[in-house]
Formats: C-alpha cells, sequence, structure tokens
C-alpha cells in the first residue's frame, strides 16, 4: 500500500490542510513522519535550510561566501537566512556558533528521542488498520465499518 493511498490534500480556503483517513491534521505531526518513516515536515525544511547554509560557506565563490557569512554571522535577526538558522540552532539546542558542525544525523536523533513510546504504538496500531481497511490484510472478524471506528477512535485519543 503506498501511503499516498492513505494521504488525501484538501485545500480550504487560504490554508492547506493535509487529511489521512479523515484525522486531523494536528494527528499528522505524530502520525504521518512515523507511518513514512521520515521527519516532520518542518524538520525536514531545517535539513534542508542547514545543507544549503553549509554549502554557501564553504563555497569557491567569494560573493556567494560573502553574503552567506555576513547574513549568518553579523546580519542575524536582519537577514532571513541568519533568523532560519537561528532558529534551526535553537530548535535542536545547539550552539549558534558551532552550526557549520550540526548534520543531519544530529537532527533525526533529535526527533527520534522526542517520539514517545506511546506514539511509536498507535502508529504501529494505526497502520495495521489501514492495511486491514485496504484489504491487504485479511481480518474477517471486523467490518470495514468497524475498522474506520477503531481509526477514528486511535486518532482522537
Amino acid at each position: 500500500m503506498f501511503v499516498m493511498d492513505m494521504l488525501n490534500v484538501c485545500v480550504g480556503p487560504g490554508e492547506l490542510v493535509f487529511v489521512v483517513c479523515g484525522v486531523c491534521h494536528l494527528i499528522l505531526i505524530v502520525f504521518l513522519p512515523l507511518l513514512c518513516c521520515r521527519l516532520p515536515l518542518y524538520d525536514e525544511f531545517m535539513k534542508r535550510l542547514l545543507t544549503f547554509a553549509q554549502r554557501c560557506i564553504n563555497c569557491d565563490n567569494n560573493l556567494v561566501n560573502f553574503v552567506v557569512r555576513y547574513a549568518i554571522w553579523y546580519g542575524r535577526m536582519v537577514s532571513p537566512l541568519g533568523c532560519s538558522v537561528f532558529q534551526c540552532c535553537s530548535k535542536y539546542d545547539f550552539e549558534y556558533e558551532d552550526f557549520m558542525s550540526l548534520s543531519h544525523p544530529y537532527i533525526e536523533r533529535y526527533y527520534r528521542k522526542a517520539v514517545s513510546d506511546e506514539d511509536v504504538a498507535k502508529t504501529r496500531l494505526l497502520l495495521e488498520l489501514l492495511f486491514i481497511r485496504s484489504g491487504a490484510y485479511q481480518f474477517d472478524i471486523f467490518s470495514v465499518s468497524d475498522v474506520k471506528v477503531m481509526i477514528d477512535s486511535l486518532c482522537t485519543m
């Protein structure tokens, strides 16, 4: 089963709301990253920002190197890049001056530590229920409507 089978994107007035199996978007902060074995979207953006800033600082082009260094070290709160690097360091409890040593594995470990065992167990149960609902697992005891009720109750706990 593909994750896209579970994921519907609904565009509301002025906002993008993600709905998995009819679940509210707040649940996605916990369930979707674990279902997909990926980081949450915000953490993925932080990883990409970090890579961009580090590569620009290590760039051979003097102009790019100068502009990025100025934005990060001197512009800080006036520069979008400086603010973003500061926010990245703050989120992951990392010293601003040492952001060049902040790595992708560190961000992934930081996220994994923050996920509780209860959230992992709920996600595994949700995945099994989704497999049953889609027909990938055969489980004749419950009807499709029973499985939908269990999914709804799991996601509102």
